[in-house]
């Protein structure tokens, strides 16, 4: 859980976060892709993970990061599992952003 203490961390930067997020090919897959979304796209495409942090937020990141990595420990061979997860996997950020504004 390096991922959460790092972003508990208050001088925690985009880059410190980046760089321990970058370790994991599925995290940073999932955070670019998300970035990249028509929920958080910007006038430009995210291409790494430094970017999709600074996009997002490091509040977004963290609730994000939390859900999948609940979701890899949690992985099932059920379905009705599988859906649910992947529908919290997509609205945990998108509801954590709708909040802020």
């Amino acid at each position: 859980m390096k991922v959460s203490d790092a972003m508990r961390d208050p001088d925690a930067t985009a880059k410190s976060v980046a760089k321990i997020i970058g370790t994991d090919a599925a995290l940073t897959a999932r955070l670019i892709q998300v970035s990249n979304s028509a929920f958080a796209r910007g006038n430009s495409k995210v291409e790494n993970v430094q970017m999709a942090v600074s996009r997002l937020g490091m509040k977004t990141v963290r609730n994000l990061v939390t859900s999948l990595i609940i979701k890899q420990r949690f992985h099932t061979k059920y379905p009705t599992l599988k859906n649910a997860w992947k529908h919290f996997g997509y609205i945990a950020p998108m509801s954590a952003q709708s909040v802020m504004y």
